[in-house]
């Protein structure tokens, strides 16, 4: 039998994002399913989702601490994006075998700790990202009920669901990901298995595409800090690399793990700090005699 098991760590940056300061250090520990979604602004704790003892839950983590801190507990929630100014955990809470038309819920919960509050629904939602402050937009993607469109738009953690700010054409069988800039001046888009990005000026302005040179099937998708390229990562039948690409498609390799399928790189306000993903695989080898 396998099991996949993921966790949090840490790495710390230099030049730009574009290197290591030195080796990734665990955040969470124990064997749960911990995916790392977000930073408090002031770049010392990270927020993720985990799947423990049969429930999920939001947690938020110092840096200096060993243990977590619950902000909810429930059953189909997912991990958390951040509010533009840091005050609001933002998550989902679906049915279960939730579809492409099901209404799913999102949510607010205080990263200081308090009661939770519903912000919207939405039918085809697929993932909500906000700038960071002083930029105050928020966005979510929703996919049409025949998968063929992405519509993003503008909602606000208190006051709900804004306008539609554009749509693209997607693949219907297609897995899409993307991202606000950090100035909510611009999307990035990018389809899992493609090897370059779309940025969709909101300003209406040409939209372009940034080429990941050298790499292929790209699989994630988060602005830098500085909004001046991507953290993504790339699978190959080795494993997985996390890289730094720019926005002239110039690709640096920060961290690889072997024998993996699947990491993201979720960049500190500061700029200074990545919480990665590191998903690792228990194998059990079982005997039978006499069958």
């Amino acid at each position: 039998m396998k099991k996949v098991l993921t966790d949090d760590w840490q790495l710390e940056l230099q030049a730009n994002g574009t290197r290591l300061k030195g080796p990734p250090r665990r955040l969470t520990v124990g064997e749960y399913d911990d995916l790392p979604m977000a930073w408090t602004r002031d770049s010392k704790a990270v927020l993720f989702g985990s799947y423990r003892d049969g429930r999920t839950e939001v947690l938020k983590q110092a840096l200096d601490q060993d243990s977590a801190e619950t902000l909810v507990t429930g059953e189909n929630y997912t991990a958390p994006r951040l509010s533009a100014d840091g005050s609001w955990a933002l998550y989902s809470v679906s049915p279960q075998n939730a579809g492409p038309t099901t209404p799913i819920d999102l949510v607010r919960v205080p990263t200081s700790g308090g009661p939770a509050h519903l912000v919207l629904t939405s039918r085809g939602l697929m993932d909500w990202r906000c700038a960071l402050s002083p930029a105050t937009l928020c966005v979510l993607a929703e996919r049409s009920p025949d998968q063929r469109q992405l519509n993003f738009i503008a909602f606000d953690p208190i006051q709900g669901r804004g306008r539609e700010l554009m749509k693209i054409e997607t693949d219907p069988t297609g897995i899409y990901s993307f991202d606000l800039s950090p100035d909510a001046s611009r999307l990035a888009v990018e389809k899992t298995g493609e090897d370059h990005i779309r940025i969709l000026p909101l300003d209406g302005g040409a939209p372009r595409e940034v080429n990941a040179k050298g790499w292929a099937t790209l699989n994630s998708l988060d602005w830098a800090t500085d909004g001046k390229g991507f953290f993504a990562s790339s699978q190959s039948p080795q494993g997985v690399t996390l890289l730094h690409i720019d926005l002239e498609g110039n690709a640096q390799t920060l961290w690889t793990q072997k024998g993996s399928s699947q990491t993201w790189g979720i960049p500190s306000p500061d700029g200074k700090s990545l919480a990665i993903l590191r998903a690792t695989i228990e194998s059990n080898v079982w005997m039978i005699e006499n069958f």
